[in-house]
């Protein structure tokens, strides 16, 4: 079961990453939205890129508070 769960998260990772990349080459498709999602999404898996996501916006305390509403949304429901 956990595999599976690992599976799925490293296949959004890759595929918000894909998202964002396409979203650089089109200028209609929002490549920074698909960048943020990708970095969450490492942020289970890799500890300390949480910590420097969150020491990073510690700086920014109105994106700190969009970043944890959203982190914590997504915890709910892939954790």
């Amino acid at each position: 079961m956990v595999y599976i769960k690992k599976t799925f998260i490293y296949t959004l990772i890759v595929l918000f990453l894909g998202l964002g990349f396409i979203g650089l080459a089109l200028p209609i498709v929002p490549q920074a939205l698909f960048f943020a999602i990708a970095l969450i999404l490492i942020s289970f898996e890799v500890p300390w890129v949480g910590r420097k996501i969150e020491k990073f916006l510690a700086k920014y305390p109105e994106i700190l508070k969009i970043y944890l509403k959203h982190k914590t949304f997504l915890e709910r429901h892939l954790k």
